[in-house]
Parts: C-alpha cells; structure tokens; sequence
C-alpha cells in the first residue's frame, strides 16, 4: 500500500470531540459528509453502528480523514473487525465520492434506531440546537 491514503467516512466514536478522536487528531480531516440513501445508524449504548436501511432517504451524517495506509490495521482493530463486530466497506458519498467505513454486522437485538447522527451531534440536533456538536 506505500503511501496511499484513502478518505474515512467516521460516523461515531472517531469524529471529532468524541471518545476516540484522539486517534484520528494527526489525520488531515476533510470536512463534514453525508452518504447516499441506503444506510442508517444504530444506537449500540457507548457506540453508533452503521447499518443497510430499506428506507429510501435513509442517509449519515459523519466526517471525512484523510487516512494513511498504514493506520487502517488499527482502526481494524478498534472497530474489532477480527471480531466480526463490523468490517471494512466503502460507502457512497451524497456528492458523488466514495469513502470507506466501517459496517456494523453484531448482535442487532438490543440496538436502538439513532438515524442521521449519534452522539453529541444527535443530542444537539434533537434539542433544536444550531451547535455543531463540538464540547
């Protein structure tokens, strides 16, 4: 892979002011991005999972990185892709790019439907708050 670096669609714990953005906070970020209809998120408690939705406007809202190659084996392992609690895709971008991110594929039963957002961007969204989620 050398130095080829791909576009990160992060959609949860990764984005910026949320748990684990300190593993991206050496990545160049690329802005704010939403997918095509066709996915939706889950509310997994303590992290969001990407999901398939049937329904048609069905979109997520997340955060493009500009990811190094070498730095996919530990976002592999924070995700637990050798677990097969989600594994590596690429999404369809609502501008026409394409990214890649990570799938939920564990144990729905006890999921919750989050939507568009999860996370501080999901509770500033519900209270009407112009905020872009940022503490």
């Amino acid at each position: 892979m050398g130095d080829e670096r791909l576009p990160f669609f992060a959609y949860g714990t990764l984005k910026a002011g949320h748990l684990r953005s300190h593993v991206l906070a050496d990545v160049a970020a690329l802005g704010s991005a939403r997918t095509q209809p066709g996915l939706t998120l889950l509310d997994l408690g303590a992290y969001p999972g990407l999901v398939a939705s049937d329904e048609a406007t069905a979109t997520v809202d997340g955060e493009l990185y500009d990811v190094p190659a070498a730095m996919w084996d530990r976002l592999d392992a924070i995700e637990a892709v050798e677990h097969g609690l989600y594994r590596r895709v690429v999404v369809a971008l609502d501008d026409g790019r394409e990214a890649v991110s990570y799938l939920f594929t564990g144990d729905r039963t006890w999921a919750r439907p989050a939507g568009a957002c999860w996370g501080l961007d999901r509770f500033h969204a519900e209270r009407g708050d112009p905020s872009d989620g940022s503490p």
